[in-house]
């Protein structure tokens, strides 16, 4: 009992921990919160208005969205003004909890903690993630890394971790695509473990939950705005080499000063990498590259991806990015077990050249209160049209009583 309530506390103290570190990176997520875009006019405006329950299975640019409308279907009991900070509190939770799912000794006991504190702090100091930092609409792209880890995870022992696992399995599954690319990922998992006899109920459950999101993204259910694709092959040459390559370890803005060309280098250590991890690194390898080939495949069909800006759309490579990284860090460790012991050396070099992107830009200006004043100067029963960010997006709300 004295030891599970002290593991409790770690978990507890480390949670917290990780949400604040994320937090420092823009504090007026905190101190100044505003709901983001589609978080405003999408998510919480239909709810507010009494939507939420009609609205909970209903799909939005082509695929279900449930975690974002349970999310604000939840935050219509807070006081209004409270909602984009707990909106932002819970974005941080998920993220600080898929950390904590993947530092667990219980469900990730292949992964060497040496290996875990690089990817780890990685994670946390991740650059050129300003698109997805702290708001519910871009979570979806962390729960669909939390959909991996739990392929890759050790499978679970206790009651606890399996309620854990099927919880995220559902929400994840029912909030975006990803669970389309995650879904063949459990099947590698249980064909390459015991055979295709040994399919799992978890795999099943995927497989079905792949088969309603496919269904919503294939008959186009949901208003899905198109944006002319220019995808070719010298284009995906350039744009893996640069969105996620290169931009694992440098800003948007230095490489902007390097021609697209010279970035197919990084195509050199990538694939020793791969070929590494795919010989070598069985099927936990072979997943970790698996989904997110399927996630950039995917992408680069999508008629909603602004191609011809080589340095748009950043939140499609934050998940191909943490698995790039974790791809290096695998194939290190399968090659030269022996650089472990630089990995003190690589994360104090990691932390000093990440530093400078530790600090992220602010966004919004006025407070969320302020921008209530047309709300609250509504007659009860009529709408009002409250700003939210970026510039220029707007809820309409209906003046409670």
């Amino acid at each position: 009992m004295g030891s599970a309530l002290v593991t409790g506390l770690n978990a507890a103290a480390l949670f917290i921990f990780f949400i604040a570190v994320m937090g420092a990176r823009r504090p007026d997520i905190i101190n100044n919160p505003q709901l983001w875009a589609e978080d405003g006019a999408v998510w919480f405006a239909p709810a507010f208005n009494g939507e939420a329950f009609e609205l909970l299975f209903r799909p939005h640019a082509g695929y279900l969205n449930t975690f974002s409308r349970l999310v604000f279907g939840a935050a219509t009991l807070l006081p209004i003004e409270m909602v984009p900070l707990f909106a932002n509190l819970v974005g941080l939770a998920v993220r600080a909890g898929l950390v904590l799912f993947f530092i667990s000794p219980v469900r990730f006991s292949w992964v060497d903690w040496r290996e875990k504190t690089v990817l780890v702090a990685y994670f946390l100091l991740m650059p050129n993630i300003q698109e997805v930092h702290a708001n519910i609409t871009n979570t979806h792209w962390y729960l669909g890394l939390y959909l991996l880890a739990l392929v890759l995870a050790d499978r679970p022992a206790t009651a606890a971790w399996k309620i854990h696992d099927l919880i995220v399995l559902v929400v994840a599954g029912l909030s975006g695509p990803f669970v389309i690319f995650a879904a063949p990922c459990f099947i590698v998992r249980d064909v390459a473990t015991g055979g295709p006899k040994a399919i799992s109920i978890q795999t099943w459950l995927a497989v079905i939950l792949a088969i309603i999101e496919l269904s919503f993204v294939l008959t186009g259910m949901g208003s899905r705005p198109t944006v002319v694709s220019e995808a070719t092959f010298e284009m995906f040459l350039t744009l893996v080499a640069v969105r996620v390559f290169a931009s694992a370890f440098a800003s948007y803005s230095s490489l902007a000063l390097v021609d697209a060309p010279l970035m197919w280098l990084c195509w050199v250590p990538a694939l020793a990498a791969a070929v590494i991890v795919a010989v070598r690194g069985g099927w936990r390898g072979w997943c970790l590259m698996l989904f997110p080939a399927l996630l950039i495949a995917a992408t680069l069909a999508s008629p909603l991806a602004p191609w011809a800006t080589l340095m748009a759309a950043g939140r499609y490579f934050v998940a191909p990015i943490v698995c790039w990284i974790a791809v290096l860090c695998y194939a290190a460790g399968l090659v030269a077990p022996w650089l472990k012991t630089l990995y003190p050396s690589i994360l104090l070099a990691m932390v000093v050249s990440l530093s400078g992107a530790f600090r992220m830009d602010t966004v919004g200006g006025a407070s969320f209160k302020d921008s209530l004043a047309p709300y609250y100067a509504a007659a009860p029963g009529t709408p009002a049209k409250v700003a939210v960010t970026p510039e220029g997006w707007m809820m309409t709300l209906v003046r409670r009583q």
